[in-house]
């Protein structure tokens, strides 16, 4: 099954640092997780270091909403930069 981008993610978690397969094959040293339709996904990857993230960020939001979130902090990140 696939994912929807219009499905809502319900709950979500943040790891970083070592990131454990399968979720480290992304750009970054952290990624949010969350749960959309009982299947767990890497909603975005990120560098911990640049940006900061918690799973309330992204809850109730789309994948969509979730990665233009992640979209406009990397943009306001290398504006300040």
């Amino acid at each position: 099954m696939g994912i929807i981008c219009n499905a809502r993610i319900v709950t979500a978690r943040g790891i970083t640092g070592s990131l454990p397969a399968p979720h480290n094959r992304g750009n970054g040293n952290a990624v949010i997780v969350g749960d959309v339709g009982g299947e767990e996904v890497a909603v975005f990857y990120f560098y911990s270091d640049e940006l900061a993230f918690s799973a309330s960020d992204v809850e109730g939001l789309t994948l969509d909403q979730a990665r233009t979130l992640k979209s406009r902090r990397d943009m306001a990140y290398i504006q300040a930069g």
